[in-house]
């Protein structure tokens, strides 16, 4: 069935015209009449052989007729693929030949059938009816728009209910209007740290066959697919860059030699050449959908009815729709073109012309590694391989970018990587092998992260063919082998780096001596550094690589300085990835040298003779530390090192303030840790340690204010040699059952505070016992001190279970010099037996009251307030 398309403009006609005067008269066949029959209604003979096969014909022409239509509607859909690969520059890998027809595949848009004409329904006691010929002509705005020739040869536009053309195709979308730029902001206030981030992800290919990176799909096809989006840019005549219909202005050859620029897709998503943004957009705004119309019979009426809203209404042409022939939409396929194939539609004067798929195709890298991930960390060259046979003049643009899982990153380099393109050159005609790609990675956004590479290639029918390649922005070990001056290592850097990001820097080996500036740039600069090696260096100044409290460095993991044997005050402050030191010389430590070095396990130096106070102060991952030549360990050494376990000191005496405060994994404190320790130099030296459970130091005579205080798992402790107990030093240590305290002379006040297990106390030499020694020990039941000459107020407070107390019972004790008020405060003294010693004693009349004499002489003792006294005279 022929189809007329052409390519001029027609007069337009809307569908009820259409209907009405397109189809003229089709071949009718009604078979649907009735032969009429003079039954005698008294014969028991009736034939109706004829009428059922009749009916059994009609039937089946029906089915034909409903076949064929449906064969209409299939190739409407596929003369409507056909337009949109034209449009879509899309063009053709192969043709099929079929059995009824071809198959043809296109390298973006898939297959479609072509099927061969059948023959149609001959007409039969009718009119023969006249089928509708749809096609697509090609109008002036250089759109194909659907036709239908009607029984005169006439061939119209069909059109809408609007009076409107029907395109073959969707309508593409219109170019974005740019906004204005917005006024400039105020600078907001510092964020608080983020969290650490997760590890890269590796691409890979996905089901669809895109690349993935993590969960994002990339949207570009493993194996070149789909090349870039919108408008491919070409040379026009006038030696310009052409996008669509719009002249670049911008040379595609410069002049006296100068070779042409490169397109690329600036940030505002138009292509740019050069530094000239060409206003066009690298991809327009989704078009409408494209409507294929539709045709069918009517079950009822038996007339053509044509849809062009996707088969939800349909409109009756007048026209009977039996008989006719049923030939295709298409009269020929010509394959025999290398470069492309012509299909000649039904009215043998309408060609659609598809290009062939290139021979050529080309690699990013080792064609043998395209799939894997390609490691990326300085300024680098990859070649373009391209197979054999590719021709001078092959090609009209070769664009190049950078595909993250966030969208397309640009040669421009805003989102950290930049891309340029070496083109391939010729010698008489013949290819050098030179073309390539050059990426570098110029921000910190992008180091330890995936990309994808992308070249296309446009050849001059405007075809795309694509390659793509995995790549992840490593890191960079540099060896500066040069001695570096003071104040010299960023200049040497930077020399080496050539344009690269300085944070992608891994590993760093300095020869020569640094200053204050070099240290800076490490600190500022270096971002990535892991590793550092100062191989000339003797000493580390103060605050070499100091950071602020709320800015933790969190790369460098380990220094190695083999010469150095100093390191000064908050010189690696806050290094918060700090893992390993390697300094065999060093001497010295210096003030907060590793304060907060949250990562540092381990510290073993036997070297060093001197560590200042607060040296590792918060390192709370440190597990391990020997030191065998230190002799003293200063105020807040040690503090809040909350994993520590095993340290090893053989060297020290004295301990200061805070040494060791909030070591809460501490277990046991011995003379084979300390074999030499004698002396507490500072308060709370061991407070917190909330997993200390037992204290034997046998060479320790004084106990500091506070040193075990909520040393809350603390069940044991013998201090033979102590004889002073400073105030607070076993407070609230709960668990607190046995003391071994026999030289202990004085107890300052909240001694033993708070320990809620210690049921018996024993202090033999103990004269003085001051305010609130034993308050809220609530499980004491009997206490001993027969050498006590002064107790403070308030000693027993709170002492819920006590029981026996035993005072003055010395021999020859001469007598309590003064007693605090309100001894006994809230405890029920009738349970205790109170045994009191030699000599003259003073003491209140009921123990209990505030500011009341306890007056020894005959008859002004209340014996009813104890369960018992006993005197010993």
């Amino acid at each position: 069935m022929p189809v007329s398309v052409f390519l001029f403009q027609k007069e337009k006609t809307t569908i009820e015209e259409f209907m009405k005067n397109v189809f003229g008269f089709l071949s009718i066949v009604v078979l649907t009449g009735w032969s009429l029959f003079s039954i005698s209604s008294c014969s028991d003979q009736y034939d109706d052989s004829e009428i059922k096969d009749r009916l059994d014909k009609v039937e089946d022409r029906v089915t034909k007729l409903e076949e064929w239509c449906s064969t209409v509607n299939s190739e409407i859909i596929s003369l409507k693929g056909l337009i949109t690969a034209l449009e879509n520059k899309d063009y053709v890998t192969g043709v099929e030949t079929l059995e009824d027809g071809y198959r043809i595949t296109f390298y973006k848009g898939g297959n479609i059938i072509i099927r061969n004409g059948k023959d149609g329904i001959d007409g039969e006691d009718g009119i023969d009816g006249y089928t509708p010929i749809i096609g697509v002509a090609k109008y002036s705005d250089g759109f194909y728009y659907w036709t239908v020739q009607t029984q005169d040869g006439n061939t119209d536009w069909l059109t809408d209910a609007d009076g409107d053309m029907v395109r073959a195709t969707g309508n593409n979308g219109k170019d974005g209007v740019d906004g204005e730029d917005g006024a400039d902001g105020e600078d907001g206030a510092d964020g608080e740290d983020g969290v650490d981030g997760n590890n890269g992800l590796n691409p890979y290919i996905g089901d669809n066959g895109n690349w993935w990176v993590g969960t994002t799909d990339t949207g570009v096809k493993a194996q070149g697919e789909q090349g870039i989006s919108g408008l491919s840019p070409y040379i026009g005549d006038n030696g310009n860059w052409w996008i669509g219909t719009t002249d670049t202005g911008v040379k595609a050859q410069g002049e006296q030699g100068i070779s042409g620029l490169s397109p690329y897709i600036g940030d505002n998503g138009n292509w740019w050449i050069g530094t000239t943004d060409t206003g066009v957009k690298a991809q327009g705004d989704k078009g409408l959908d494209a409507v294929a119309p539709q045709v069918r019979i009517n079950d009822n009426t038996n007339e053509w009815e044509i849809s062009i809203d996707g088969g939800k209404t349909y409109t009756s042409t007048g026209v009977k729709a039996t008989g006719n022939q049923g030939d295709s939409m298409f009269k020929d396929i010509d394959n025999s073109n290398a470069d492309y194939v012509v299909l000649t539609l039904a009215d043998g004067k309408t060609k659609i012309t598809l290009p062939k798929q290139s021979d050529i195709s080309f690699s990013i890298g080792d064609v043998s590694e395209n799939n894997e991930v390609m490691e990326i960390n300085q300024k680098t060259t990859i070649a373009v391989n391209f197979s054999s046979g590719l021709k001078e003049g092959f090609f009209s643009a070769i664009i190049a970018d950078v595909i993250t899982p966030g969208g397309i990153v640009t040669r421009a380099g805003s989102s950290g990587w930049e891309i340029e393109i070496i083109k391939p050159t010729f010698t008489n005609g013949t290819y050098n092998n030179d073309a390539a790609i050059i990426i570098t990675p110029i921000s910190a956004a992008v180091v330890g992260s995936c990309a994808i590479v992308r070249v296309t290639v446009i050849d001059n029918r405007g075809r795309e063919i694509t390659s793509s390649r995995p790549v992840r922005c490593g890191r960079m070990d540099l060896v500066l082998k040069e001695t570096v001056a003071e104040g010299g290592l960023q200049a040497a850097v930077e020399k080496r780096l050539s344009g690269v990001t300085p944070e992608i820097i891994r590993t760093l080996v300095v020869d020569g001596t640094l200053n204050k500036d070099d240290y800076d740039y490490i600190v500022g600069q270096l971002k990535g550094l892991q590793e550092l090696t100062l191989n000339s260096a003797v000493s580390i100044p103060d605050k070499a690589l100091n950071h602020r409290w709320d800015e933790p460095d969190t790369s460098l993991t380990k220094i190695s300085a083999p010469k150095v044997v100093a390191i000064g005050e908050l010189a690696f402050n806050n290094c918060a990835a700090l893992e390993e030191i390697d300094m065999p010389a060093l001497k010295t430590i210096g003030k907060s040298a590793f304060y907060s070095c949250i990562s540092l396990k381990k510290f073993a130096s036997s070297s060093v003779t001197t560590v200042e106070e607060s040296a590792f102060i918060e390192c709370s991952s440190l597990e391990s530390v020997s030191l065998p030549g230190i002799t003293e360990i200063k105020r807040y050494t040690f503090c809040d090192c909350s994993a520590l376990v095993d340290i090893v000191f053989p060297e020290v005496k004295a301990i200061g303030e805070c040494g060791f405060k909030n070591c809460t994994s501490l277990v046991s404190l011995s003379d084979v840790l300390f074999p030499k320790l004698e002396t507490f130099t500072g308060v709370n030296v061991f407070e917190g340690c909330t997993g200390l459970t037992v204290v034997s130091l046998s060479k320790v005579t004084s106990l500091e204010t506070g040193l075990f205080s909520l040393c809350q798992s603390l069940r044991e402790a013998s201090l033979p040699k102590v004889t002073t107990i400073g105030g607070y030093v076993f407070r609230n240590c709960t668990l607190l059952e046995t003391v071994d305290l026999p030289e202990a002379v004085s107890v300052e006040n909240m001694a033993f505070a708070e320990c809620a297990s210690l049921a018996t106390i024993v202090l033999p030499k103990a004269e003085t016992c001051d305010t609130h020694v034993f308050w809220k020990c609530t499980s004491l039941e009997n206490v001993i001190l027969p050498a006590v000459k002064k107790l403070g107020s308030r000693v027993f407070s709170e002492c819920s279970g006590l029981l026996c107390v035993e005072l003055c019972t010395a021999v020859d004790h001469p007598g309590l010099d003064s007693v605090g008020a309100c001894l006994f405060e809230s405890v029920d003294t009738s349970h205790i037996e109170l045994s009191l010693g030699y000599g003259e004693i003073v003491v209140t009349k009921t123990l209990v009251g505030d500011n009341q004499e306890w007056k020894r002489h005959s008859g002004d003792f209340q014996y009813n307030r104890f369960k018992k006294i006993i005197e010993k005279m």
